[in-house]
C-alpha cells in the first residue's frame, strides 16, 4: 500500500540513476538586505553560538551550527542535560548558557512529519511550504542582490522543497532556473503541486530524466542542491553519480556557491558515509534538527556551515513527549 496523503517517505535513486518520489524533509522569511555574505559563510565558525535552542529543545530559526559541534553516536545507555551520551536518539549537546542542539535520526525526522499530519492535521504540503520559506530566509542572507540561482531538484520531497524555494526566490527578484532530475510521471504528489506552481510563474524548468544527456549549468549561478535530502545513501548509482561528478567538476573549477537542502546529495545523513561524487556545500540548511550524518564521517567536510531551519512543528510535544 502507498503512503497516507501528506506522509513522506525516504529512499534513494533507482539503478537507472533516477531520483525517487519520496525522500527526506523544513519557516517563513522576508527579503534580506546588505552586503553579500557568501564569502563569510563558506568555512566553520570558530566557536559554537552560545544558545542553540529555545524552549524545550526547539532550535531557533537560522541558528548556525558547524557539523563538528554535533555529538557522536555509539553504544551507550544514558544522557543528561549538559552531557552527551552516545547511542541515544534526540541527544542534547551543550551549547553554553543553557543552550543545546537536538539531533534527530533520519527515521525520527520522518516520524515527525507523520505526527504533524496525524496529531496536528498538517499535511506534507504545509510542511514543505514552511521548509521553503525558512530556507529562503536563510538564502537571502547568503545571495548577492540579483544573483541568479539554479535549483537542482529531485523527484521526491526534497525536490519539492527546492521547487518551492525557487518560487520564493523568484518572487523576491532573483533570476531562477530549475533542472528537474527525474521523470515527471514519477514525482511525489506534493512535488507535482510545486512544479505546477513554478511553471505557472514562468520560471524556466528543464526536465532531465536519466536517459537525457547532461545540460549546461549556466554561468555565474548559485547552486541549490535539492536532489535527495535524507533519502541519500552511499554509494550513488547509475546516471546520478555521473551527473553529480560532472557538476562537481564545474563547481570546483569555477568556485560557485553551493547550498544544500537538508544534506549534500551523496551524503548518508544516518551514517556520515559519502559517495565520491557527493557535491560539497558551503552551507547546508537542515530542517527541524541536525541529523547524525551531519557530524559523522565525511559530514563535517561536505556540509560546510550547518544552519537549522524549523518547520513549525515542535520537537518536544505536550506532556514531555519527544519526536
Amino acid at each position: 500500500p502507498g503512503p497516507r496523503p501528506g506522509a513522506r517517505r525516504g529512499g534513494q535513486e533507482s539503478a537507472r540513476g533516477e531520483l525517487p518520489a519520496g525522500d527526506g524533509r523544513g519557516v517563513h522569511g522576508t527579503p534580506g538586505r546588505g552586503r553579500p555574505r557568501a564569502a563569510r559563510t563558506a568555512g566553520p565558525r570558530a566557536h559554537p553560538p552560545a544558545d542553540l535552542c529555545a524552549g524545550g529543545g526547539e532550535p531557533r530559526r537560522g541558528v548556525p551550527v558547524h557539523p563538528a559541534q554535533l555529538p557522536p553516536r555509539g553504544p551507550g545507555t544514558g544522557a543528561s542535560r549538559g552531557r552527551v551520551a552516545s547511542g541515544l536518539s534526540g541527544q542534547l549537546r551543550p551549547g553554553g548558557a543553557g543552550g543545546c542542539v537536538r539531533v534527530l535520526t533520519v527515521d525520527e525526522a520522518r516520524a515527525l512529519d507523520r505526527r504533524a499530519l496525524e496529531e496536528l492535521g498538517l499535511p506534507g504540503l504545509v510542511l514543505m511550504e514552511s521548509a521553503a520559506l525558512g530556507a529562503t530566509l536563510e538564502l537571502l542572507t547568503l545571495l548577492p542582490d540579483g544573483a541568479s540561482v539554479l535549483v537542482l531538484a529531485g523527484g521526491g520531497h526534497n525536490g519539492g522543497d527546492g521547487l518551492a524555494v525557487a518560487r520564493q526566490l523568484h518572487l523576491r527578484g532573483h533570476a531562477v532556473r530549475v533542472e528537474l532530475w527525474a521523470s515527471e510521471a514519477r514525482l511525489a504528489e506534493d512535488t507535482q503541486v510545486q512544479l505546477r506552481a513554478v511553471r505557472g510563474l514562468g520560471i524556466p524548468v528543464e526536465v532531465r530524466p536519466p536517459e537525457q544527456p547532461d545540460g549546461a549549468l549556466g554561468e555565474g549561478m548559485v547552486l541549490i542542491d535539492a536532489l535527495l535530502g535524507t533519502g541519500a545513501s552511499a554509494p550513488l548509482r547509475g546516471e546520478l553519480a555521473l551527473r553529480l561528478s560532472s557538476v562537481r567538476r564545474v563547481v570546483s573549477a569555477e568556485g560557485r556557491l553551493v547550498v544544500a537542502l537538508d544534506g549534500p546529495t551523496g551524503l548518508d545523513l544516518a551514517t556520515g558515509e559519502a559517495d565520491p561524487a557527493t557535491l560539497p556545500a558551503a552551507v547546508t540548511l537542515t530542517f527541524a534538527a541536525p541529523k547524525p550524518g551531519h557530524g559523522r564521517g565525511e559530514g563535517p567536510r561536505l556540509c560546510g556551515e550547518l544552519r537549522v531551519v524549523p518547520i513549525g512543528v515542535p520537537l518536544t510535544w505536550p506532556g514531555g513527549r519527544e519526536a
